[in-house]
C-alpha cells in the first residue's frame, strides 16, 4: 500500500511540474552522436493567454478557466464563450499557434490515422491557425468539422464551423499560406494565399453548395471516375451537388451543377456511383425504376448571399495580417 501511495505521489508531482513548465520542457533530446530532433508537436498543448471566458475541460473534468503557461493533455475541450473580447490563445509547438474566437468549441488531439499528428475538431465557431510559414514543409494537421475537413496545413488562416438548423456550415479563409481541402464528392483540392471557400450541406447529405469568397482556384469535383472534374473557381462561383440512393441497387446517384460568377450554368452532370458522368443531369438507370435524376425543386439551403456566416472572417484576407491577432511579443494579446 505503502508503495502504490508512494507510486501516486511521485507521479502527481510529476504532472504537476510538466501542467506548470513552458516549453522548454517539451524540448527533444539530440540522439547520441546525432544532431537534435525537431519535435512537430508539443505532448501536451499550452494555453498562452485567455480572457475570462475562455475554458478548458480535461478528458472526464467539468470546465475550467485556461491558465495561461499551463500545458494540457491532448483530446481536450477548448470552449470560448459567445461574447465580445472572449478569446484564447494555445501553443502546440513554440511556432504553431491556434487562436480561439469567441464562440469556438473544439477538441485538440491526435489524429487516428497518425500517432505524430494532430487534429481540431471544430464543433463550432472560429479558429485561427497559425502553423508555420509558407516556405516550411507541410504540417500533419487536420481541423474536422461536420462539412468539410481542413488539412496539409502551412500558414496561417482562419476556419468556421456553424450549425444552421437543417444543414452544417464551414469555411475558410487563407491570409498565408496554403490548406486542402476534402468533403463529400470535393475530392482534395489546394487553396493558396488569400483565398476561401464556404461549403453547406444538409444534415441528411442530399444537398450541398460550395461557394467561393475569396481568391481564384481550381476545385476538384467526383465525377463517377477519374479523372475528377476541374472547376475553375473565383469569388461569387459557386457548385451544387444533389445525393439520393437507388432504392434497388442503393448506389449514390449524384447530380452536380456548376455555375459562373454570374449565376449563369458552367456546366452539369450525373452520375452514378463508379460509372462514367452524363451530361445534362440525366443519370443512367442500372436498375428498373432506380432513377437518381436531380430533383426539380431541390431546397437551396445557402440563400445567394451568405448571410452573416463569413462575417466572422473579415472583410479580406488582410484582417488577418501583421499583428491583428497574435501579436509580437509575449506581452500582446491583441486580437
Amino acid at each position: 500500500m505503502n508503495a502504490i501511495f508512494r507510486k501516486n505521489a511521485v507521479f502527481g508531482l510529476v504532472l504537476a511540474g510538466a501542467l506548470s513548465l513552458g516549453p522548454a520542457v517539451f524540448a527533444q533530446d539530440a540522439p547520441e552522436g546525432g544532431a537534435a530532433v525537431k519535435m512537430p508537436f508539443f505532448p501536451m498543448f499550452q494555453v498562452a493567454k485567455g480572457s475570462g471566458g475562455f475554458f478548458v475541460a480535461r478528458p472526464g473534468l467539468a470546465p475550467e478557466p485556461g491558465v495561461a503557461g499551463r500545458a494540457y493533455p491532448y483530446v481536450s475541450r477548448l470552449t470560448v464563450n459567445n461574447a465580445a473580447g472572449d478569446k484564447g490563445r494555445i501553443f502546440l509547438a513554440p511556432d504553431r499557434q491556434i487562436a480561439l474566437l469567441n464562440g469556438a468549441d473544439v477538441v485538440i488531439g491526435p489524429d487516428p490515422k497518425s500517432a505524430s499528428a494532430r487534429q481540431a475538431k471544430l464543433l463550432s465557431g472560429s479558429i485561427e491557425t497559425h502553423l508555420g510559414t509558407e516556405e516550411e514543409e507541410t504540417l500533419s494537421f487536420s481541423v474536422v468539422t461536420e462539412a468539410a475537413v481542413f488539412r496539409d496545413f502551412r500558414g496561417r488562416m482562419v476556419i468556421s464551423a456553424q450549425d444552421a438548423g437543417d444543414s452544417w456550415k464551414a469555411g475558410v479563409r487563407v491570409a498565408s499560406g496554403k490548406v486542402t481541402v476534402e468533403a463529400p464528392q470535393l475530392c482534395p483540392s489546394r487553396l493558396g494565399n488569400t483565398s476561401g471557400l464556404v461549403i453547406a450541406t444538409q444534415k441528411d447529405k442530399s444537398f450541398t453548395t460550395i461557394d467561393g469568397v475569396l481568391g481564384d482556384y481550381t476545385l476538384f469535383v467526383e465525377n463517377g471516375t477519374e479523372p475528377p472534374y476541374e472547376a475553375a473557381f473565383h469569388v461569387g462561383s459557386r457548385i451544387k451537388i444533389w445525393r439520393s440512393w437507388a432504392p434497388k441497387s442503393h448506389l449514390l446517384a449524384v447530380s452536380v451543377l456548376i455555375a459562373n460568377v454570374d449565376g449563369a450554368v458552367a456546366d452539369s452532370y450525373a452520375f452514378n456511383e463508379g460509372q462514367a458522368p452524363v451530361k445534362s443531369g440525366v443519370v443512367s438507370q442500372p436498375e428498373e425504376g432506380a432513377s437518381a435524376d436531380a430533383p426539380a425543386a431541390a431546397p437551396d439551403v445557402v440563400p445567394d448571399e451568405l448571410s452573416d456566416f463569413d462575417s466572422g472572417f473579415g472583410d479580406s484576407a488582410d484582417s488577418l495580417s501583421g499583428d491583428s491577432l497574435f501579436g509580437s511579443g509575449d506581452d500582446s494579446f491583441n486580437f
